[in-house]
């Protein structure tokens, strides 16, 4: 309805926290640009333009591009601690691409990353730079 979230709404919700529409100041609408920038459609050649694009109502987006909506709405406030649980699920090969290269040339060096998947080729860094725990029998193991 004419109330939905859009694209640009959801991504805010992430400086507070709550996914609820809430008043947005020039900074934060200038964070959201860059997002948008590097991760928006331009960059895994989505059907519509970004300033289309950022209108849509969020429950109208594919699966994919709603992950890569919630990818940007964990990003905004630029988190210590990033928690990525299963964060390409639904996104096509262009979008992960494109999160893969923001997540490994784009987070500041005061960010940690938790990053959780099933396949090892989705994680974006080089094994150097990563520490690595494995279920194996129920139990953790560190590699």
């Amino acid at each position: 309805g004419p109330n939905a979230l859009t694209v640009r709404d959801a991504i805010a919700t992430g400086f507070e926290s709550t996914f609820s529409y809430r008043p947005r100041t020039s900074e934060m609408d200038a964070r959201i640009d860059e997002l948008l920038a590097q991760l928006g459609p331009e960059q895994w050649g989505g059907a519509e333009g970004l300033e289309v694009w950022e209108r849509k109502a969020f429950a109208l987006l594919s699966p994919g591009e709603q992950s890569m909506v919630l990818l940007m709405r964990a990003l905004v406030n630029k988190p210590s601690l990033l928690i990525l649980d299963e964060v390409f699920s639904g996104m096509d090969n262009l979008m992960i691409s494109a999160a893969k290269a923001y997540l490994k040339d784009s987070l500041s060096p005061k960010q940690a990353v938790l990053f959780i998947s099933h396949w090892q080729d989705e994680v974006p860094w080089d094994q150097s730079e990563l520490k690595v725990l494995q279920l194996e029998d129920g139990r953790g193991v560190v590699s």
